[in-house]
């Protein structure tokens, strides 16, 4: 037995020195593919000199004597920094990630090829305009170009997973933008849910939980939800289990004002998206000059995009407006074919492999009725009792993009953004814009679908016309849905009425955090750059505002405690309600709303419906809004009936188990940077000795879920964040050069390059970076330069 034991030390002490061997030949090697920042390279492709200049955190000024060296010269920054992750998302949206990983991502990539990214990206490349297949061709000439140079000296991760990368073709960066607004389409996940919620708990409950947005109580939906019951919550657990990829965008914290509100008398534009924390970061700063374009924002590496963009003119943002824009259909189906209207159809079929690393390829079906691919089909259920899920979503339909997104880049006006937007269909966004004419509008594009049964927020029979989109909105009724002649204009505001008309992010987004975002811009008084700082900062939750008293009402009722719960309660009657690390109060009253959320919803959903209702973003907020008022309280698996008051002091007892059972007696232990903490894993730092490299782990964070400041948390893994604003944005149109910036990663995705993280601390501290944007400034800055020049 001993000798036994010895053997396999020996054995372990071997093969990890053997591990770290190869990892230190493997950075090494790596060293070799940081990026060239300075001298010159020649290449093929391009027209005429073009000039990146870097600055002090690596972020690139291209400066082009024509667009198409523009958008060549991008594709070659973005491969110099990003070029693994490039290659992973675009492996994640064709369904290729098994050839690299083998069998672990055979789920994601059997979805995405059911989904039919790769189709869709194949069918829209035959029908560009030229102007974006110009914009196209010459992007991936730059990414190739650094491929072929770099061949023999690529980003570890290639080493690591013992492969090249392959050329890029235009149909990728057009899989990756369908993937993008995939992971941006939230009906994917909260019509399964609430057809789910609508199928177990009726309508009535559902509706106290998200007031206004079933616009039916159909007996006769209700009977096929129950009839399909099964196979919903097959396909529920399938997506909920999906890798995610960092797109999504839980809400956007952006708002305008105009110049009555400024110390400069121009209008500001400032944004904070809430996003998965991802390393490297899904955006890349860039800044983009050539003639007629002059601008400075953030791109997505593997797109020729800019989604948020500043000129000496005008400031703009996208964000998913999370419209209505996909539908589960409930099918009637035998082998191949589908009920509709009376009829049975033949099912169209796509033929798909998949091949696997160290495994043969992986054959099968993708059966396609009208209205989409069936999901169901993922689930090995067969045809349960002729049920069927499709998807139909407006990622599938034939739209060209890129054309609007290349006219934003040369917009100069409110007509010319306008104009730029109405060709940019999927996904949907709400576009908020400024200018230094001192106009400040939030405008909406995308395919909007309309249907005579109204909107279908659970999933609705696919046999019935009824719930078919008639068609969509038209450009006059989109203009309709502007917002302006205000000054000031937060998104996803519940001011907005008309945007919320649509369902948007109304039910999706903290009403009590943008309350408190509104007023505190509200009553700012004059605006400056380093008060919208503050303002993007700030951890005061109003939500703990509203239901600590509830609390306190009952902890004050109570009989003689022991010390510790004493001091439990003294800690929540002198606290301010900042998420601040330092205190002890936070991590108390989030394991209070977090035992109250399980103890009311948890006995009538079922553990795997209430798993997946925690992880829709912010459940914590919109199900504790009216919560003492709700039918909810009751707890159904006790014969008593319990009231509001028995439902938190329940809540309390467990609150104050949880933490001694998981955090100790000594209270030092509770404080809530001690509990509350993200680890930013890289796709490769899963495991020993990589994590060393590629991760930023175990790091303390202020604020919560619902705070300016955002930084959730899911349920299942209490307190670890699960959302950050990835980055903070301030653009002041009165001075360009004073505009503000910041990432919570660094630029580069190489991590033994500089720039992988370098700008973690400041963004931590909430602590901003300047930008340069003036041409001859960049020129005399001292800056790195690398020049292009053509083979």
């Amino acid at each position: 037995m001993l000798r036994v034991l010895k053997i396999t030390i020996g054995l372990l002490i071997v093969f990890g020195i053997t591990a770290i061997v190869v990892l230190i030949l493997s950075l090494r090697l790596a060293r070799n593919s940081l990026p060239k920042e300075d001298g010159t390279v020649k290449l093929y492709g391009l027209r005429s000199t073009c000039n990146i200049y870097r600055d002090a955190y690596g972020v690139p000024h291209i400066l082009a004597r024509n667009e198409e060296d523009m958008f060549f010269a991008l594709g070659y920054a973005h491969a110099q920094d990003r070029l693994w992750q490039m290659d992973f998302h675009r492996r994640a949206a064709t369904g290729r990630l098994s050839e690299i990983y083998g069998e672990r991502t055979i789920r994601s990539d059997k979805f995405f090829r059911t989904i039919g990214l790769h189709e869709t990206a194949q069918n829209i490349a035959t029908n560009l305009t030229p102007e974006s297949r110009n914009m196209l061709f010459h992007y991936i000439a730059g990414i190739n170009n650094y491929i072929n140079r770099q061949y023999e000296n690529l980003p570890i991760e290639f080493a690591q997973l013992n492969y090249k990368p392959e050329s890029w073709k235009i149909e990728d960066i057009i899989a990756l933008h369908r993937l993008i607004a995939w992971e941006q389409s939230k009906s994917c996940y909260y019509d399964l849910v609430i057809g789910n919620l609508v199928e177990k708990c009726g309508y009535r409950k559902v509706n106290e939980l998200y007031p206004g947005y079933l616009k039916t109580q159909s007996p006769y939906l209700l009977n096929q939800l129950t009839a399909a019951k099964n196979v919903i919550m097959g396909v529920t657990d399938f997506i909920f289990k999906l890798p995610r990829f960092g797109f999504s965008i839980d809400a956007n914290q952006m708002f305008s004002v105009d110049s009555s509100k400024t110390i400069t008398g121009k209008s500001l534009l400032a944004f904070a998206p809430i996003q998965k924390p991802a390393l490297p970061s899904n955006w890349y700063e860039v800044h983009l000059v050539a003639p007629f374009i002059n601008g400075y924002g953030l791109s997505v590496p593997g797109l020729p995009v800019l989604l948020c963009s500043f000129n000496d003119q005008l400031a703009w943002n996208l964000a998913p407006l999370n419209a209505d824009d996909l539908d589960f259909r409930i099918e009637q189906v035998d082998s191949f074919r589908y009920y509709y209207q009376y009829e049975w159809h033949p099912m169209g079929i796509r033929n798909e492999v998949i091949n696997i690393k160290n495994r043969k390829q992986l054959e099968f079906k993708v059966r396609i009725t009208k209205h989409g691919p069936l999901v169901s089909d993922l689930l090995d259920m067969g045809d349960s009792a002729g049920i069927a899920i499709s998807v139909n979503w407006t990622g599938h339909k034939l739209t060209d993009d890129f054309a609007g997104i290349y006219h934003l880049l040369k917009a100069k006006s409110e007509n010319d953004l306008r104009s730029a937007v109405r060709t940019i269909k999927v996904p949907a966004y709400q576009i908020l814009y400024a200018d230094t004419l001192n106009n400040i509008e939030l405008m909406v594009s995308g395919l909007i679908a309309k249907r005579e049964a109204g909107e279908t927020a659970i999933p609705v029979p696919g046999w019935n016309s009824r719930y078919d989109w008639s068609e969509f909105m038209t450009e006059r009724e989109l203009d309709r849905l502007t917002v302006r002649n205000v000054n000031t204009l937060l998104a996803d505001h519940t001011g907005n009425r008309r945007l919320n008309a649509l369902k948007t992010t109304s039910f999706l987004t903290s009403k009590l955090r943008n309350a408190h975002l509104f007023s505190r811009i509200d009553t700012a008084g004059t605006l400056t750059v380093e008060k919208i700082k503050d303002i993007q900062n700030d951890i005061h939750s109003l939500q703990a505002k509203k239901l600590l008293p509830h609390f306190l009402q009952v902890l004050e009722t109570l009989p003689v405690h022991s010390d510790l719960q004493n001091y439990f309660v003294d800690e929540l009657q002198q606290w301010n309600f900042s998420m601040d690390g330092k205190e002890i109060a936070p991590t108390i009253y989030n394991a209070c709303v977090v035992s109250l959320i399980k103890n009311i919803f948890r006995d009538e959903m079922g553990d795997s419906l209430f798993y997946f209702y925690s992880k829709l973003p912010e459940v914590s907020i919109s199900a504790l809004s009216n919560i003492d008022k709700t039918s909810w309280i009751n707890n159904s698996a006790t014969p008593e009936t319990e009231t509001f008051y028995d439902i938190i002091l329940k809540s309390l007892d467990d609150a104050y188990q949880y933490l001694i059972l998981n955090h100790g007696d000594i209270v030092d232990n509770w404080r809530w940077g001690k509990v509350h903490k993200m680890n930013y894993v890289h796709e490769i730092g899963k495991s020993y000795p990589e994590k060393w490299v590629f991760n930023i782990e175990s790091v303390s964070l202020d604020g919560s879920n619902c705070t300016i400041n955002n930084s959730g948390y899911e349920m299942k893994r209490l307190f670890n964040v699960a959302a950050i604003t990835t980055n903070r944005v301030i653009i002041d149109l009165g001075d360009i050069e004073g505009s503000q910036i910041i990432f919570s990663t660094g630029q580069s995705g190489q991590p033994l390059d500089e720039h992988y993280k370098d700008q973690f601390a400041l963004w931590k501290n909430g602590q901003y970076r300047s930008i340069t944007y003036n041409q001859e400034k960049i020129q005399h800055s001292g800056y790195n330069l690398l020049i292009l020049k053509p083979n």
